[in-house]
C-alpha cells in the first residue's frame, strides 16, 4: 500500500533528522508542522464534507475529489495532533500530565491487539454483533472508555514487567532468546518515586564507595589508589 509506505518514509525522515532526539533544536520545524498540519487538515476535511454533500454518488467527480482531499487531510491532522503534544510536553506541568501515556506507547502493539479483541467482540458476529447498530456518539464514548482503561492498565503492567506481553514475545523472537520479564525492585521503586532513585546492591553500606569498588574490580589496591587520589 503506497499510503502506508509514504507514512513509513516520513517516519524514517524524522528519524534521520533525529527530531525526537533533540526536540528543543527542532522546535521551529515542529511549530511549522503544527501550523501546516492544521491548515491542510481543516481544508481537506472541509473539501471532503462539501464534495459529498453535492453528489453522494460513489462515481461523482466531487465525491472522489473530496475523498482524495481526505487522504491528504487525515495524516495532516495526525501531524497537527502529534506536534501539539510535543510542544505541550516542553512544559513541566504537561510532562506530568502526559507521563502515563508513555506507558501506553511502550505497549503499543499489546494495546492495539487488546483494542482489536474488545472491539471485534462487541461489533462482530462472533460476539455482540453491534456493527452498524450504534450511533457514532456512542462509538466515540465506547472507544474513549476503552482507552481510559488501558492507560492505568499499562502503567500497572510496566511497573512489574519490562515489556508488554506481545512486545516481550516479539523481542524474544527477534533475538531468538527468551528475554527477561520482571522489573527489578529498584526500577519498580524508581518508576513510583522518579528517576533519581539509585539502586544499591545488598551488602553495600555506601553507594559511592561500592560503585568505586565495582569500577576497581573489588581489589584492595584499587581502593587504596582511589583513597590516595582523594
Amino acid at each position: 500500500d503506497a499510503y502506508v509506505l509514504a507514512l513509513f518514509l516520513l517516519g524514517l525522515y524524522a528519524g534521520r533528522r533525529r527530531i525526537f532526539h533533540d526536540i528543543p533544536a527542532h522546535l521551529p520545524f515542529i511549530r511549522r508542522v503544527q501550523r501546516w498540519g492544521l491548515g491542510i487538515g481543516i481544508a481537506g476535511n472541509a473539501a471532503f464534507a462539501v464534495g459529498g454533500s453535492f453528489d453522494p454518488s460513489p462515481t461523482s467527480v466531487t465525491q472522489n475529489v473530496g475523498r482524495l482531499c481526505l487522504v491528504v487531510a487525515a495524516p495532516a491532522m495526525t501531524f497537527f495532533y502529534a506536534s501539539t503534544v510535543i510542544l505541550l510536553t516542553q512544559r513541566e506541568i504537561w510532562q506530568r500530565r502526559f507521563a502515563p501515556l508513555a506507558a501506553v506507547g511502550r505497549m503499543a502493539l499489546s494495546n492495539y491487539l487488546l483494542q482489536s479483541l474488545i472491539c471485534t467482540t462487541i461489533f462482530y458476529s462472533y460476539g455482540l454483533a453491534l456493527f452498524g447498530k450504534i450511533r457514532p456518539s456512542l462509538g466515540l464514548l465506547l472507544t474513549t472508555i476503552i482507552f481510559l482503561i488501558q492507560i492505568p492498565l499499562s502503567v500497572w503492567w510496566l511497573r512489574r514487567f519490562q515489556f508488554g506481553p506481545v512486545e516481550w514475545l516479539w523481542r524474544s523472537l527477534t533475538y531468538w532468546q527468551c528475554q527477561p520479564t520482571r522489573v527489578s525492585p529498584c526500577r519498580a521503586q524508581a518508576s513510583d518515586s522518579g528517576p533519581a532513585i539509585l539502586c544499591r546492591r545488598s551488602g553495600d553500606r555506601h553507594g559511592g564507595l561500592s560503585g568505586e569498588r565495582r569500577r576497581g574490580g573489588g581489589r584492595p589496591e584499587a581502593d587504596a589508589a582511589t583513597t590516595e587520589s582523594r
